[in-house]
């Protein structure tokens, strides 16, 4: 079933004793017909694992995982209620990341999710896109775990000649630590995201 038919080759040792590659679409007549001698190593290729048209909810949520993606869809499409989160859900920090450049980097953009949950159609009920994942986090519990993958892609993503989209808080505030940089970034996302100071 993971066969990708289109994508096929057979290695072969040619007239000149090198090995050679002869390629097949196995989903044509021609593709099957073509003769094979001693020594041939046919190799079929896989479907790519490459999930397209899907919108991702991971995190603090009841029900995490891949929703169909259409144009249009917003993100009160894949959040509907507060029914979906555990009771101890971060109304005030959420996430959004979108790949660019056809997916070679990613950019990540700030969600109000309660304004989502209250006022939906509104500006914060944004677009999303194919491709896009919406990280939600709890409110009393440390967001390392949830954060680091996509900590860990950002320092991938930068170029030599510029430091990683991160930033990073310490001291007295809830959860010290490296968070996306995203945009206008100010301050005071930057303590709301580290779920302000501590009491």
């Amino acid at each position: 079933p993971k066969a990708f038919a289109q994508s096929a080759r057979i290695e072969r040792i040619n007239g000149d004793g090198f090995m050679t590659v002869v390629d097949l679409d196995l989903s044509t007549q021609a593709g099957q017909s073509m003769t094979i001698a001693a020594g041939d190593h046919l190799r079929v290729d896989a479907i790519s694992n490459y999930r397209k048209d899907i919108v991702s909810l991971v995190g603090h949520v009841n029900h995490p995982g891949a929703f169909s993606w259409r144009t249009g869809m917003r993100v009160s499409d894949v959040i509907a209620s507060a029914d979906q989160f555990p009771p101890d859900v971060d109304l005030d920090y959420a996430l959004v990341v979108r790949e660019t450049q056809g997916g070679l980097t990613i950019k990540v953009k700030p969600l109000d999710l309660r304004a989502v949950l209250q006022s939906p159609d509104s500006a914060s009920d944004f677009e999303l896109y194919s491709r896009d994942k919406v990280m939600i986090f709890p409110a009393f519990d440390d967001r390392r775990s949830t954060l680091s993958p996509l900590l860990d892609l950002l320092d991938r993503q930068a170029e030599l000649d510029q430091s990683a989209k991160v930033v990073s808080i310490a001291g007295m505030v809830r959860f010290p630590g490296k968070y996306p940089l995203m945009g206008d970034m100010s301050v005071g996302d930057l303590l709301m995201a580290a779920g302000g100071l501590s009491e």
